[in-house]
């Protein structure tokens, strides 16, 4: 009884931790769906930038420092987009992992606990069938303890009348 509660407090746990798992699943997909949308943005103002640089040559020569420091922010913009998307993905590849390890040791200590509640209960019915046994030997010997009883009474009683016939029939 104990061993099913302790089993189903196993489950719980382990329906537990893998449900906050999958909210962190959940919140690293959508950390790396916004650093996807910002890694595009990124690449969109590079593009854009670099038509801005290759549509106007007088403009390019004015601004040809701001453009650079634009292009060098979404370049680390972009860099840093990709790294934070690799995070989150190891992040999600290790929760995920965790799950799965954790599902197993479940699966295993649900196993041994039935193996263990299997065992206990074939001892159980052994000791049962042994002291089963043991009470129809004691009845046995009973039986046989009152039998002996009974023949030792008749073998007095037998005793007993052989004495009075002597004593009758015996002179005076």
């Amino acid at each position: 009884d104990s061993t099913l509660k302790r089993a189903d407090s196993l489950k719980q746990l382990r329906d537990k931790k893998i449900e906050e798992l999958n909210k962190s699943i959940a919140a690293i997909e959508k950390d790396k769906s916004k650093l996807q949308s910002d890694l595009k943005q990124a690449q969109d103002d590079r593009s854009k930038a670099q038509a801005d640089v290759s549509a106007a040559p007088a403009a390019l020569r004015r601004t040809e420092e701001a453009g650079a420091a634009a292009l060098k922010k979404a370049d680390e913009a972009l860099k840093k987009a990709e790294d934070d998307v690799k995070v989150a993905q190891q992040r999600a590849d290790k929760a995920m992992s965790m799950a799965v390890d954790y599902q197993r040791a479940t699966e295993t200590l649900l196993a041994e606990n039935k193996k263990l509640e299997d065992s206990e209960k074939r001892e159980i019915e052994a000791r049962e069938r042994e002291v089963c046994e043991a009470r129809g030997r004691e009845a046995k010997a009973l039986k046989e303890c009152q039998a002996s009883e009974a023949r030792e009474r008749e073998a007095r009683d037998a005793l007993a009348r052989a004495t009075a016939k002597a004593s009758e029939s015996a002179p005076a």
